[in-house]
């Protein structure tokens, strides 16, 4: 049997109706995944800001509990509009908390004991994003508590939470709403003594000073004071916070400011104000005359009644219009440059307190000289460099300026090979093969030219090079049988070798040596020396200059 087999093709796709509810189908699954998705994910968000938000107020709230647990005499929180401060006294120190309104801070700064902190610049920050803070006390007597809370925002969500601090140490409560009494342990608060800082003070009509009052004593007393004037003139007045005004055209010479406490009228202070006058200013130039070029100090001086360090202060300045003059230093110090050579010039001293009072200084600048150039006759030997000196006497020229350009004006029958001169240095330099025998002096020019001179200045120095000589040093010498001896001489015209020298005796000596040393002539002799005297005699090599001394023989 045959069996037949048929392929059926079957070619067919999806339509067009079957691929659109497809992708719809598709669509819909894909969005209900993403919703769920993007949910969880903002869930799992604020849940973790919610915990971060938590762990920084738990932290914040432990931070502070840590600070006034231990408090030893008390606590106090104070609240003036921008700024939460609660402070904490123990016996050698305070403590503060400082909540900042405005910059949502927390911070932390410390201070002795009787000093009280005002400006908290500086302060350790210790938390952000602080939308509330307070202190609230809690019980009374030994049972003293505080209340303590925080309020943190972050990434738009807030948290506030708070926390109850019970002291180790005893503290007695005696508080409003917002502030925990700061006295010692079962005392009672009492006012003892008022100072008011400062003590004295200046002050100018037209202005105004501020006092401030610390009342001590035991338990540290409330600081409010009652503030008031004593023989004031009709227009001064006092605020509430010690600030003082005094009017214009007052003549007073002082002012009495008392304080009395608030916390009991018998604790009283006072300070003192003196009306200041300025009258005029003095000013007078250092030196008789000024120089172009150079600097000028000024002196000020102002003048008038009860006037403080800060009140003699003057500032300088140089008036509109007057060219060539400027400003050197705060201090009076002017400088003035080569225009105003032989001109009037004129500076300024304005009195710092009171800008309507000044005086001018007027004065001529004088032209600048050389009066005269010294230099002594000098002596050069051979084979040897001389430093040439000179001294100056200048009106208006600093040594720095005096700046001398040397040169050999005469050689003095010498060959330009054998001396020379430093042109910057005056280092003259003359070479050792010159003639032993013969003198010569040499003419060098010293020339001056400084940039603010209008005429060079000039000298001419004479440099002697003598002849060259030998001279023993000592008169007396001695010498003793199978012994030695140095013989110490100098040399004029040159810088002597050892080798430029050479030394012989007279009679000659047996059994003798002789030699020139750095340090002298060198003599040896033996026992078998008969002459008392020995002649030493040294002479130049190449010459007949020689010089002899005796020696004696023991």
């Amino acid at each position: 049997m045959k069996i037949k087999l048929r392929r059926i093709n079957n070619n067919k796709g999806l339509s067009l109706i079957e691929l659109i509810i497809s992708v719809a189908i598709m669509s819909i699954v894909f969005a209900t995944v993403m919703t769920f998705l993007v949910t969880g994910i903002k869930m799992y968000g604020n849940s973790n800001t919610e915990i971060r938000l938590q762990e920084s107020v738990q932290l914040t709230l432990s931070n502070i509990e840590n600070r006034i647990i231990d408090a030893q005499l008390g606590v106090r929180c104070d609240d003036d509009g921008s700024k939460v401060v609660l402070t904490i006294y123990n016996n050698d120190s305070r403590e503060y908390i400082i909540w900042d309104k405005a910059a949502e801070t927390l911070s932390y700064a410390t201070s002795a004991k009787d000093v009280e902190l005002a400006d908290f610049t500086g302060a350790e920050v210790i938390a952000k994003h602080i939308d509330d803070f307070n202190a609230v006390a809690k019980g009374t007597g030994e049972d003293t508590k505080v209340d303590i809370l925080v309020k943190m925002n972050q990434d738009d969500r807030s948290l506030a939470s708070n926390k109850v601090v019970s002291f180790r140490n005893d503290i007695v409560a005696n508080a409003t709403s917002d502030e925990v009494y700061n006295g010692t342990a079962h005392q009672v608060s009492t006012a003892v003594d008022l100072a008011i800082t400062p003590s004295s003070t200046y002050a100018l009509p037209g202005g105004t000073c501020s006092f401030k009052a610390r009342v001590s004593g035991v338990g540290h007393p409330s600081q409010m004071v009652n503030w008031s004037l004593e023989n004031a003139p009709e227009g001064v007045t006092i605020d509430e916070n010690g600030t003082v005004r005094i009017p214009t055209g007052i003549t007073a010479d002082s002012i009495k400011v008392n304080a009395k406490a608030v916390a009991d009228q018998n604790v009283v202070g006072s300070a003192t104000i003196l009306i200041s006058n300025i009258t005029g200013i003095t000013l007078t130039k250092e030196g008789s005359k000024v120089y172009a070029g150079t600097m000028v100090k000024v002196n000020a001086q102002v003048q008038g009644t009860n006037l403080s360090s800060e009140m003699q202060k003057v500032k300088f300045s140089v008036p509109d219009g007057q060219q060539g003059v400027s400003l050197y230093s705060d201090s009076g110090i002017f400088g003035l440059n080569q225009s105003v050579k032989g001109k009037t010039v004129t500076v300024r001293a304005t009195s710092a307190a009171n800008p309507a009072i000044f005086k001018d200084l007027t004065f001529t600048v004088e032209n600048t000289s050389i009066q005269d150039v010294e230099a002594k006759a000098v002596t050069a030997n051979r084979n040897d460099t001389t430093e040439l000196l000179t001294s100056i006497v200048s009106e208006n020229l600093a040594e720095a300026e005096l700046r001398i350009s040397w040169s050999i004006a005469d050689y003095g029958g010498l060959d330009s090979s054998k001396v020379s001169v430093g042109v910057a240095n005056g280092m003259l330099t003359v070479a050792k093969d010159i003639n032993y025998e013969k003198s010569y002096t040499v003419l060098v020019k010293a020339a001056i030219t400084a940039d603010r001179l209008s005429t060079p200045a000039e000298k001419l120095i004479a440099v002697t090079i003598p002849a060259v000589s030998v001279k023993f040093i000592s008169n007396n010498v001695s010498i003793s049988k199978n012994g030695s001896v140095t013989i110490p001489y100098e040399v004029t015209g040159l810088k002597a070798e050892p080798s430029d020298i050479y030394a012989t005796t007279n009679p000659s000596i047996k059994n003798s040596i002789i030699y020139v040393a750095e340090d002298g002539i060198k003599l040896s002799i033996g026992n078998n020396v008969k002459s008392n005297k020995i002649d030493v005699i040294a002479t130049f090599r190449g010459t007949n200059t020689s010089e002899t001394i005796t020696v004696d023989v023991k």
